[in-house]
């Protein structure tokens, strides 16, 4: 009867141990989801600052070639008509589209990266949750065990 007794311990002991292992092995990949939620959010921040920083030199070339534009036209004794006033309207309409193409860009990689750090965040508490619980049915099958021993 005490051996029984002592296997049933011994036992209870090990899924004790078996279960609190289970459970810190899925808070640590938890914890592993945090750390991609938050490289998520820096890959956004990155992104953001990036358009910023397009959007300048785009505006700074825009600005530097219409500047040309006319100082060309100055230099050879007309005004902004004719083909000065074509190649300004192509040199706005392309200016306009580029920054209209990257704003769209960054906006659709800010939008994916906060997408996949919601995910990872989502993961990570589901992941927490399924460690407490595993370990919740370890302690109650252990539990179980020394019951039916006892």
């Amino acid at each position: 009867m005490a051996a029984g007794l002592i296997v049933a311990g011994v036992s209870a002991a090990a899924g004790i141990i078996g279960a609190a292992v289970q459970k810190e092995g899925m808070l640590a990949q938890a914890s592993l989801y945090d750390q991609k939620a938050r490289a998520y959010e820096i890959n956004a921040e990155k992104a953001r600052i990036q358009a910023k920083a397009d959007s300048a030199t785009m505006q700074t070339s825009y600005n530097e070639l219409m500047a040309n534009n006319v100082v060309m036209a100055a230099a050879q004794g007309r005004q902004a008509t004719g083909s000065v006033e074509a190649i300004a309207q192509t040199t706005e309409s392309s200016y306009n589209w580029d920054r209209d193409f990257s704003q769209l860009s960054a906006e659709y990689e800010i939008y994916g990266a906060k997408i996949q750090a919601e995910d990872a965040r989502l993961a990570a508490q589901r992941t927490r949750r399924a460690g407490q619980q595993v370990f919740a049915m370890g302690l109650l099958n252990t539990a179980t065990k020394a019951a039916q021993v006892g």
